[in-house]
């Protein structure tokens, strides 16, 4: 389910939201080919979750179905519930210096004057 996570806003958003990195494909194929890899990891999410033996009782049961279902649930209230009462994701900064491009990124610790005030780490 967490490669579907990755997967799935691409397909969503149209890559609006989603900044395309070394494994982008652009245009019609890249809608194919994720559309496919989303299918089928739907489709083996469901058959993970049947029961290991038949007739099914509390010691055969796949519990599979139960955690996955429920985590979901409990991940997703949690996010509604977080986003509107003060979560401020990373930011990224980016300076051009002589034609390099150095991002400094970090979570912002407080806003003060002139902005936000950032963890450093940076990259080359």
């Amino acid at each position: 389910m967490s490669y579907l996570a990755a997967i799935l806003p691409h397909i969503l958003f149209h890559g609006k939201y989603v900044k395309p990195g070394p494994f982008w494909m652009p245009g019609a194929w890249g809608y194919v080919i994720t559309g496919i890899a989303s299918a089928y990891i739907i489709v083996f999410n469901v058959i993970y979750c049947f029961p290991y033996a038949m007739p099914v009782n509390a010691a055969s049961m796949n519990y599979s179905c139960l955690i996955s279902s429920a985590l979901t649930i409990f991940v997703s209230i949690w996010y509604l519930w977080k986003r509107d009462h003060g979560y401020v994701g990373p930011r990224v900064l980016l300076e051009a210096n002589d034609e390099v491009t150095r991002g400094i990124v970090g979570i912002p610790l407080r806003e003060g004057r002139g902005g936000y005030k950032f963890a450093e780490r940076e990259h080359a």
